[in-house]
């Protein structure tokens, strides 16, 4: 007979409550961040408070509700005495609260003049007498964690004594973007970008000298550079959602989302977003900043605000990189700095913010610990991040094209055709001197567009005698000059106003094309072919390109139909 035996009870721990201040969207994000260094700790109760007084704080009560935390009031964290409270910045309210005090930075260092915030037109944001002492001189904070050992001098010339209370932390998130670089690959492939595909992330802080306050400059991008050779990213700063509000960023960017803009969340995977970027194109803000100290090719796209600290690393990045020229081509500006970069050039001004590259949040967790006079569990995982849900607008049905015929012999050539948005036509470069066609699904409900389109091709696969039917309803309804339908994955038939009816069979011609090629593809290659005066009396072979690599060459074989049951 088994004789079962009462389990022992697990022995009783003593926790520790942790008090995490929040004042703005920016500052929750951080905690989010890095936080997770101390998971798995049961001795840990955490609560959120948002600390009032922020211009920002809109929403953040909202915010970290959805959350689900434990969120108290502010009223309440004041009657309180807790273990340890965190923050990811530091006023003199805080000091109002009871228990040891370990404040950090919310970005890449410290570089903001506010003299409405710090009372100071020399020391920045973060590093300010008026912040960290009381107003009886107090100081607010336990310890002072810092990104880089430089910072130090700064505090204890601002703040007398402090610097004693200071402790170089180096910079967790940017730790953890580092060790995420291994998932390159796998977050492009989340981002929809394919391998022979460029991602442009394009950056904004918010204030009146940020990016998004040089209006037109994303649609430029979208209008300017081959839609199937790159793909575009936004990420935008928190206050930036905040002040306007989701429904409103996205009306702000309809077109844009239309015509292929990847719009990436505050919350959800800016990091995500520079580790699978190919280049960023920005302002003074941390994410461009951490981008550089990635080694992506960096442009900026506004000069350094007056609220810049001069001799901050932020500043001198800034100032150090190569400007946008927004009245030029934009396409080529992309691939000249992509092709001279040189990455040690700002990544060795970035270094000056970026302190114990490394340290994993090694260092931000024992100062915990120590605080809470406790032992590490463990050291602290590196978590990875997670694929990004970006917002993205509706299908495109309409594109401009640019079509170039290479021809081998009178039965066979290369085409290289690009796309391009025609919503965003308008934003073309001034001395813009390419003859674009316009071609479109039969599922455009713009009638000019819908009148006006040169080519257009059935938005379903068709069988013969629909086709058939579909292009004669076509004729009599618009000036169409090419129309095309799929009959399967590779065979298309097209037909001429006041011509013949064609047949073509496509064929990717490398591994990377593995899909079945649109339908456009083929329309688009025999519209360039006749153009150019070549024929289909014989059939012809020819090759088409959609970027500047072979990697996704099509080959397409098409005939003229005589006597086939297709003929009317």
């Amino acid at each position: 007979m088994r004789v079962w035996r009462k389990r022992s009870p697990e022995p009783q721990v003593e926790k520790k409550v942790v008090l995490i201040v929040v004042r703005t969207l920016t500052c929750c994000d951080r905690v989010r961040d890095i936080l997770p260094l101390c998971d798995s700790d049961r001795r840990l109760e955490i609560h959120w408070v948002v600390e009032p007084g922020s211009a920002y704080r809109d929403g953040v009560d909202d915010y970290l509700k959805n959350l689900d935390v434990r969120l108290l009031r502010w009223a309440q964290a004041r009657r309180r005495r807790f273990d340890l409270i965190l923050a990811a910045h530091v006023d003199r309210r805080l000091g109002r609260l009871r228990g040891p005090i370990f404040v950090f930075p919310h970005g890449a260092g410290f570089n903001r003049i506010l003299p409405k915030r710090t009372k100071s037109v020399v020391e920045p944001v973060g590093l300010s007498r008026h912040e960290h002492r009381t107003l009886l001189g107090r100081l607010v904070a336990s310890v002072v964690g810092l990104s880089h050992p430089d910072q130090k001098a700064q505090l204890a010339n601002a703040v007398p004594g402090a610097e004693h209370r200071s402790r170089v932390i180096g910079d967790p998130t940017f730790d953890r973007i580092t060790a995420n670089m291994p998932l390159r690959e796998e977050f492009r492939r989340g981002l929809g970008v394919a391998p022979w595909q460029r991602l442009v992330v394009v950056t904004s802080t918010w204030g009146d000298h940020c990016l998004v306050k040089s209006p037109g400059l994303v649609d430029q991008l979208l209008s300017q550079l081959p839609q199937d050779e790159f793909k575009v990213a936004l990420v935008l700063h928190p206050n930036v959602w905040r002040l306007h509000g989701e429904a409103t960023v996205r009306a702000h960017f309809r077109d844009a989302l239309d015509s292929g803009l990847l719009l990436l969340k505050h919350d959800d995977g800016w990091q995500v977003g520079i580790v699978a970027g190919d280049i960023c194109i920005g302002d003074h803000g941390s994410v461009a900043f951490y981008a550089a100290a990635l080694g992506r090719p960096f442009l900026k796209a506004v000069a350094a605000p007056a609220d810049l600290l001069r001799e901050s690393p932020t500043a001198r990045f800034i100032e150090a990189a190569t400007p946008v020229d927004r009245d030029s081509d934009l396409h080529q500006q992309i691939l000249g700095a992509m092709s001279r970069h040189d990455p040690a050039e700002l990544i060795a001004i970035t270094a000056k913010s970026l302190g114990l590259s490394g340290d994993n949040g090694v260092t931000f967790q024992r100062t915990v610990y120590e605080l809470l006079d406790l032992t590490p569990p463990a050291l602290p995982r590196v978590l990875r991040y997670k694929a990004p849900q970006p917002i993205i607008g509706d299908e495109m049905v309409s594109v401009l094209l640019t079509l170039d015929v290479s021809a081998t012999n009178a039965n066979a050539g290369r085409v290289d055709i690009r796309r391009y948005p025609v919503i965003l036509e308008r934003h073309h470069p001034p001395d813009d001197r390419r003859d674009y066609v316009l071609l479109g699904k039969d599922t455009e409900v713009d009638t000019r567009l819908r009148q006006s389109a040169e080519i257009v091709v059935s938005a379903v696969r068709l069988g013969e005698q629909e086709a058939l039917g579909w292009m004669k309803a076509r004729l009599e309804s618009t000036g169409v000059k090419l129309l095309v339908a799929a009959l399967s994955d590779t065979r298309c038939v097209l037909r001429l106003r006041d011509g013949p009816l064609f047949e073509a069979n496509t064929t990717p011609l490398t591994a990377s094309g593995t899909s079945p090629p649109d339908p456009w593809i083929t329309a688009a290659a025999v519209y360039a072919w006749l153009v150019e005066g070549g024929t289909f009396d014989q059939p012809v072979d020819l090759v088409i390109r959609l970027t500047d690599s072979p990697m996704r060459d099509i080959g397409i074989s098409v005939t003229t139909l005589f006597g086939s049951a297709l003929t009317p």
